[in-house]
Formats: structure tokens, C-alpha cells, sequence
């Protein structure tokens, strides 16, 4: 019983882990890609820069 349980504890941390990181991953990717597009807005003058809009304030 021990065994078979540790090994469970051991399984749903690894999926835990596993999740946390795909998680992570996709955070940092749709956040590398939000910082591409805020760029290439800001270079191209259709979107207020942020830093602009709260200095103005």
C-alpha cells in the first residue's frame, strides 16, 4: 500500500510539474509574442505606448 501510494504522490507531482511548466511555457510564449505585437504597434503608431499614456496623466 505504501509503495503503490508513494508512487501515486509521485505520478500526480509529475503531472503537476509537468503542467506548471506547459503553463509556464505557453505564459512566456503568448507574453513574447503580446511584446512583438505591442513593439511592432508602437513602431507602426496604431496603439498608444503605455509608458506614454500614463505620463501624460
Amino acid at each position: 500500500m505504501a509503495k503503490s501510494g508513494n508512487s501515486g504522490n509521485i505520478r500526480i507531482r509529475e503531472l503537476i510539474y509537468l503542467a506548471i511548466c506547459g503553463f509556464a511555457a505557453i505564459a512566456i510564449y503568448w507574453g513574447w509574442q503580446a511584446l512583438n505585437l505591442s513593439n511592432s504597434h508602437v513602431k507602426a503608431g496604431h496603439e498608444l505606448d503605455p509608458t506614454e499614456s500614463l505620463n501624460d496623466h
